[in-house]
């Protein structure tokens, strides 16, 4: 019998003589551990019913029917020490012989999964980026990955608690910045479970900012207005800060500035000028240049804005 614990277990011997010319004048039960005497567990006799000894199972076990004609018995709340061999005792009348049934009691043990990302830099050498762990099953579960990204799992196994298996599997990859958010999933497949278990996670790679710069073209003309320059940094963790900046450190007086976004109010030739936006977080900086082409009359086509570039660490 296998049973998962904390379920109910029921021991059936199989009789080898058809019920008609089967008759008992008592039946016992025993429990038989590994290198261990076997331990009076259950007897019933003819008019005297029932009777449970002292043994690990009292309390827990009793007999399907308080009648010779079926001696199973049901063990409540199976722990995982009730995994043993279990014996029925009888004695065979007419025939007088006496007759044992050894069966065995397999009891599983439903593992604790959890799973979750491991924060790392973006980089050039495989790392673990994720990890997920079956604790405390029986048998070992199987961890697999339903990824989207390259990588590669290891998986190793080492003792739980008792007599069961604590598995766990790490995800490796080369990390980028294009990876960080990706989702993976780790599935652990147990006979305990009714289903495999899927655990969703989503990848944290840390990377220095990323710059670009939207250039409104159609904006950059002599005598426009409000020209501006957006400068957009992505990073992780996200960019403490965003400046401006041009190469002379003398920025034109007219020019505002706030936050991301840089405007010019008015548009003249003297402002074909070169502006450099930077981000920084803890693990670097990055930076964009961009010298908007001022042109002497506007465009006629519709608004739209020109990303340029996207560098990190660079000047």
């Amino acid at each position: 019998s296998v049973q998962t614990g904390g379920d109910g277990a029921s021991l059936k011997p199989v009789w080898m003589l058809p019920s008609r010319c089967r008759r008992s004048a008592g039946v016992e039960w025993f429990l038989k551990p590994p290198e261990r005497r076997r331990v009076d567990v259950a007897q019933l006799a003819p008019g005297l019913g029932p009777a449970y000894l002292d043994s690990p199972l009292k309390g827990r076990v009793s007999f399907t029917e308080a009648s010779l004609s079926d001696s199973s018995i049901i063990i409540a709340d199976v722990k995982m020490s009730d995994e043993c061999e279990y014996i029925c005792s009888y004695l065979n009348l007419p025939s007088g012989l006496f007759v044992r049934i050894v069966t065995s009691l397999v009891v599983l043990a439903k593992p604790i999964n959890t799973a979750s990302p491991v924060t790392v830099a973006a980089g050039a050498a495989p790392v673990v980026v994720a990890r997920c762990n079956s604790t405390n099953g029986k048998p070992a579960a199987q961890i697999s990955w339903a990824t989207g990204v390259d990588g590669n799992a290891t998986v190793t196994e080492t003792p739980g608690t008792g007599s069961t298996r604590t598995v766990t599997s790490e995800l490796w990859l080369v990390p980028t910045a294009a990876d960080n958010g990706r989702d993976v999933r780790c599935v652990v497949s147990h006979r305990a479970q009714e289903k495999p278990e899927t655990i969703d996670m989503w990848l944290s790679i840390e990377y220095p900012p990323q710059v670009t710069i939207a250039v409104y073209d159609d904006e950059w003309y002599v005598g426009g207005g409000n020209a501006r320059l957006v400068c957009q940094a992505d990073g992780n963790p996200p960019p403490s800060a965003v400046t401006w900046t041009v190469p002379s450190d003398l920025m034109p007086g007219t020019v505002r500035v706030k936050e991301n976004i840089l405007t010019v109010p008015k548009v003249d030739r003297r402002m074909n000028a070169t502006f450099v936006c930077e981000a920084s977080n803890r693990l670097g900086v990055g930076r964009q240049r961009v010298t908007p082409v001022i042109r002497g009359e506007p465009y006629c086509h519709a608004h739209r804005a020109r990303p340029w570039g996207s560098t990190r660490d660079t000047r």
